[in-house]
């Protein structure tokens, strides 16, 4: 991931709604670049990232996660028509209806989305 998904991961984990689910892959990144740990939430059941090593975040390049934080978004924001799409020249992109999320991956975007959601939110 870049600085910049890292530290927008950080905001995200951050937040007082955020929850470790299972299927969200974590990332620990350590001092250097090459220390860098890398792990998937495999219970059923989560335990609130029991499972979770301190300091991790959800890594926004995975797929499994980026679907993890749509079904996060269409539980708080269900009327923003949420999905995402895919093509050969783009790669996986996430839409709505509601917010504008040009420019940014699938996982970034959510990401952003999720956060502009909850900062919303009362």
């Amino acid at each position: 991931m870049t600085p910049d998904q890292i530290d927008l991961a950080r905001r995200l984990v951050a937040c007082p709604r955020w929850r470790w689910v299972p299927g969200k892959r974590w990332v620990q990144v350590r001092a250097a670049p090459l220390d860098t740990i890398i792990g998937r939430i495999q219970d059923r059941r989560p335990r609130d990232g029991m499972d979770v090593p301190n300091g991790a975040v959800p890594d926004l390049t995975d797929p499994a996660t980026a679907g993890c934080l749509l079904a996060m978004l269409v539980a708080v924001d269900p009327g923003a028509g949420w999905g995402v799409s895919c093509g050969p020249d783009v790669g996986w992109r996430a839409t709505s209806c509601a917010h504008d999320l040009s420019g940014a991956t699938c996982g970034e975007a959510l990401a952003r989305a999720l956060l502009v959601v909850w900062e919303a939110a009362p």
